[in-house]
């Protein structure tokens, strides 16, 4: 009996105490656990990644909410903090970093600064501060960053008075012409949409509230300018590494934002509700090398107006059909490029996008400014096959280095699902050869002699002397 009650004692603690190890394992674990959450959430997996010679430590997305005092690489040269949730910056929080160019710490819900938070950063010349909640920012907080030329500002509820005075004062010193651009006060109501690079100092300080300019009273003449069009820094987001990249895509945009910085190298305005382009839409834009304005529902790009040279080559076909008894003539007179297109000025443009819109031709003089483009994106349009399209043509035959993608006639049926360059090539294949002006063998050094001469015979027809669309001449 004995020795039985012996062995279940054995058999009862037995059982109990692996029970009792798992748990505390379990314990262990969870612990463990809980530190390395917390080890996760100070400093997550950022992408390390070097480009130009220079580092990048791209923490974007991460969901942080304070800097790590440690674990991030100190010979960093560009970090990406953009779209977290900082609510504070502390003293000293970038101090490691003293290799730091720039620092992009946008789209987060920073309310306060501290003086000494960029203490260190004497070599930082960019700095992002756009789309957050500052409602006050100290001059102290520049004075460690010596080298700052950028600073982007715009998009934070500013409260202007005495508390942002020194700041006023310091982005509008002539020297600092790239602080703080498109910033506007939000309070009080006085000076409300005020930029703070224009503002007057002065009426920041409630001791000079007499000072300040009353809101128009009921029945004054006085109006609030009308804005017609939406400004880029209001509806768009701007990123400048790797790039200087504007982002307006998906924001139910009917016209092209206006001041579009004049830095941005990308503009990506897909997937709004552009209807047509305006003259001259992107002119301030020259630095731009890609321009996305794909799913829009575009349905017309305005040529503007142009001043034309004295010479106008003519290049085209010219024939007599005889299924139709009529003599046709289709010219392409290239024009000066001193115009107001829609595109007019981005002589740096290397990608176009405008694919997936309701385009059925491209109007003459449009793409005339676009020097270098090297891409060109044409498909999801229902391209109309007829004399208009030949312009569209004709330009990409003069630019053989482009690539474009989705040149399809959709209509007239008979020639859905044909290319475009296909359809023109049956266009000039119903002149006989002997009776087609071959291009290739046209003597233009004639034509530009007689066009620098001033006792020249007029041309004739004398349309062909004013710069217009396609132009087609029938002689019955």
């Amino acid at each position: 009996m004995n020795v039985t009650t012996i062995l279940l004692i054995f058999l009862v603690f037995g059982s109990v105490q692996p029970h009792r190890l798992w748990h505390g394992g379990g314990r262990s674990r969870a612990h463990g656990r809980g530190r390395l959450g917390m080890a996760k959430r100070f400093a997550p997996e950022c992408t390390r990644y070097r480009e130009a010679g220079e580092k990048h430590l791209d923490c974007q997305d991460r969901q942080l909410t304070a800097i790590p005092p440690s674990g991030w690489p100190e010979d960093t040269v560009h970090l990406l903090l953009a779209r977290n949730r900082l609510q504070v910056l502390r003293s000293n929080t970038f101090a490691q970093f003293r290799f730091l160019k720039s620092l992009d710490l946008q789209q987060n819900k920073l309310m306060r600064i501290d003086a000494d938070a960029f203490a260190g950063l004497s070599r930082l010349t960019t700095l992002l501060l756009q789309h957050n909640s500052l409602h006050f920012l100290s001059e102290e907080v520049l004075l460690p960053l010596p080298r700052l030329t950028y600073l982007r500002l715009y998009d934070n509820p500013w409260d202007c008075q005495c508390q942002l005075d020194s700041l006023v004062r310091t982005l509008q010193v002539p020297s600092n012409r790239n602080l703080g651009n498109f910033a506007k006060c939000k309070e009080p109501p006085a000076l409300h949409g005020q930029k703070l690079k224009r503002i007057r100092p002065e009426l920041l300080c409630p001791e000079l509230e007499e000072r300040i300019p009353q809101e128009p009273k009921a029945g004054s003449s006085v109006l609030p300018p009308i804005r017609t069009k939406p400004e880029a820094i209001d509806t768009c987001h701007t990123y400048m590494f790797p790039k200087p990249l504007l982002d307006c895509g998906n924001q139910d945009l009917r016209n092209v934002p206006e001041n579009i910085p004049p830095d941005i190298v990308q503009v990506d305005l897909s997937r709004n509700n552009i209807k047509q382009l305006r003259a001259s839409e992107f002119v301030a834009a020259r630095a731009l090398k890609s321009l996305n304005l794909s799913t829009n529902g575009l349905e017309a790009i305005d040529t503007g107006e142009y001043i034309s040279g004295s010479l106008q080559l003519v290049m085209g076909s010219c024939c007599f059909l005889a299924r139709t008894m009529k003599f046709e003539c289709l010219t392409y007179i290239p024009h000066s490029p001193t115009s107001t297109a829609a595109f007019a000025g981005l002589l740096h443009l290397r990608e176009l996008d405008l694919s997936n819109n309701s385009l059925h031709y491209v109007q003459y003089g449009v793409l005339e400014d676009l020097y270098f483009v090297r891409r060109l994106v044409l498909g999801g349009n229902p391209w109309v096959c007829d004399y208009n399209i030949h312009y569209l043509v004709y330009w990409l035959k003069l630019h053989p280095g482009v690539q474009h993608f989705g040149l399809v006639c959709r209509s007239p049926e008979k020639f859905a699902g044909w290319t475009v360059q296909d359809y023109v090539k049956t266009y000039n294949g119903d002149c006989p050869e002997d009776n087609l002006l071959d291009q290739n063998n046209y003597d233009y050094g004639e034509e530009v002699r007689a066009e620098t001469n001033e006792e020249a015979i007029t041309f004739q027809p004398s349309p062909l002397r004013v710069p217009k669309k396609f132009k087609v001449i029938r002689l019955n």
